[in-house]
């Protein structure tokens, strides 16, 4: 998504990174910029890539499993020059192309794209040129697409056969969502293109070429083959249309080609594509057949992280890409943001776990914990959680909007350091929230259930001995967050007393004082002058635990 349809003019790549088994834990990795010579990329296939001797640094998120093998594998990175890339998206190829042109055993695969684009290259259209030079001399192992943008130009290439492949530079003014499928139909329209020079004459000359009307070569039709069209991938590029632009999605048909590029509806916020990675199809004809387990959602249980690329086009390079990432799979996660001179991180979203397992040490681990706990309930548990990740994501955005326009001030007075270490200290912040949240989320969440399994629905009667004619209504999981820290992410000044806290913002004043822990007690709320109201107040070592809901309603929008 180009600048010119995006709610707040940056350009905007994403994508969800798949995995089996769905467990497979992802980190932060920062690589340095380096000037020493003789080094080599070795991809999962012996795939070998000499390193120019100086390198750029950046920030990505590799996959640790990848490591067991000896190598890296970057899914998306943004590095010092501003450059965002995310690749590791397949595509599916006809027999008839693959045999023309086979894969090369030894060639680029997916594991290193990203990596080698970050690391070396200061534009996107470098990005491409890069990658199509490998291709050309050291061919392709498989079939990818991928996306690189900078502050300038945003492309997306789709790399077919071992030697075959095409790029174009997308416009300002139209997005673009797909699931695993080559899109390009054409190069006809597009202002600018990359492609391998037997694009078009191999498939004439092997005789598998398919031509439009006009007597264009229809890539997808050649290359992916026009019977290759299926509800796995297709559904989803069409619920995505559907959500960004229901005036021209139509209903769906799993043989209809859906455009690549089309104008949304109205412009799209980040908000938005963090909720298309959330989507469950809800709504759609389609929602009952995903509850049948029948249909490849959006919001997959096997992505292994997702990620938001935001480019801003009037930030210094080394501040303008905003990452908001997530660790997990999306449903119930958080996203946060990072900056692309991110220099460090809590040792939790750092940590390669050593072995193939279940780790806490791994953020992400913890992470999935509570998205595949509020998995078993979407309605009583998972809603909560999501409506609370969404809470935080707004306060995030809004934390990290300011820190980007005083980096902004300070890079103006040549206090590049300092803005780079306001970014930095907000990411982190945001970081140790989230994972303090999820650990408690998880703690209470775990609680609930603990008390909430009974097999018997229905009220017994001692006095009768039968049960009620209906089943007793669920006391719903209550979201607790620690209510200092929430009241201080809303500016609100805190002081601990001996009987709670007393906040006060303005001429807004609220006490809070905790029960005194037993199981049917509760703590009270007194704001300004009025009595003190009932409200369930949690007294734990890190503080007083409210509400979500409760907390929203007292401290979001007050004075």
């Amino acid at each position: 998504m180009s600048a010119g349809i995006s709610a707040d003019g940056t350009t905007i790549i994403a994508r969800c990174a798949d995995t089996h088994p769905t467990t497979t834990f992802v980190y932060l990795n920062i690589t340095e910029a380096s000037n020493e010579a003789g080094r080599t990329v070795t991809g999962k296939n012996g795939f070998q890539y000499a390193l120019p001797d100086e390198t750029y640094r950046y920030v990505s998120v590799p996959r640790p499993a990848a490591f067991e093998k000896g190598h890296h594998w970057d899914s998306a990175a943004a590095n010092e020059k501003g450059l965002a890339v995310t690749a590791t998206i397949t595509g599916y190829l006809c027999p008839e192309a693959l045999e023309a042109d086979p894969y090369v055993d030894d060639g680029l695969s997916e594991d290193n794209i990203a990596g080698i684009v970050a690391a070396c290259c200061g534009s996107s259209r470098e990005g491409i040129e890069r990658i199509a030079r490998i291709i050309d001399t050291q061919g392709s192992a498989e079939p990818n697409i991928f996306m690189v943008a900078d502050k300038e130009e945003c492309w997306y290439m789709e790399i077919y056969t071992g030697h075959q492949y095409a790029a174009v530079r997308l416009p300002t003014d139209l997005v673009a969502g797909f699931g695993n499928e080559f899109m390009l139909d054409t190069l006809t329209g597009f202002d600018e293109v990359i492609s391998s020079a037997a694009l078009e004459t191999l498939p004439a000359e092997k005789g598998f070429a398919v031509y439009n009307e006009d007597g264009a070569l229809n890539l997808f039709s050649t290359y992916s083959g026009e019977k290759r069209l299926n509800d796995y991938a297709n559904l989803r590029t069409w619920r995505i249309h559907n959500l960004l632009a229901p005036s021209t999605a139509g209903e769906y048909d799993t043989y209809r080609k859906y455009d690549l590029l089309y104008a949304p509806d109205e412009k799209v916020s980040t908000q938005a594509v963090i909720d298309i990675f959330r989507d469950r199809f809800e709504g759609s004809p389609y929602e009952a057949e995903v509850a049948g387990g029948k249909v490849r959602i959006l919001a997959s249980e096997t992505a292994s992280q997702v990620h938001v690329q935001k480019i801003h086009h009037d930030l210094p390079a080394e501040i303008a890409v905003e990452t908001w990432q997530c660790f997990s799979n999306a449903n119930y996660a958080p996203f946060i943001p990072l900056p692309n001179c991110l220099s460090a991180a809590p040792e939790a979203y750092t940590y390669q776990m050593p072995t193939y397992d279940y780790d806490t040490g791994a953020a992400a681990c913890r992470l999935k914990t509570l998205n595949a706990l509020a998995a078993q309930d979407r309605e009583h548990f998972g809603s909560g959680v999501e409506a609370m990740w969404q809470e935080y994501e707004a306060i995030w955005a809004g934390k990290y909007r300011e820190a980007l326009e005083q980096a902004a001030g300070l890079w103006a007075q040549g206090d590049a350091d300092g803005a780079k270490a306001l970014l930095n200290e907000c990411a982190n912040q945001a970081m140790d929230q989230a994972l303090r949240q999820t650990d408690i989320t998880t703690t209470d969440l775990i609680w609930y259930i603990m008390q909430d399994v009974d097999t018997l629905r229905y009220t017994f009667s001692y006095e009768t001995l039968t049960l009620s004619e209906e089943p007793y209504e669920r006391t719903p999981f209550m979201l607790l967050i620690n209510a200092a820290e929430y009241a201080v992410l809303y500016d609100w000044n805190c002081e601990i007393q001996a009987e709670g806290f007393l906040l006060t913002k303005g001429d807004a004043v609220i006490k809070i004082a905790p029960s005194d822990g037993k199981r049917t007690s509760k703590g009270s709320v007194t704001i300004g002058d009025e009595e003190p109201q009932s409200i369930v107040a949690l007294q734990r070592d890190a503080g007083i635990f409210i509400p979500l809901d409760q907390a929203m309603q007292l401290l979001k929008g007050a004075a």
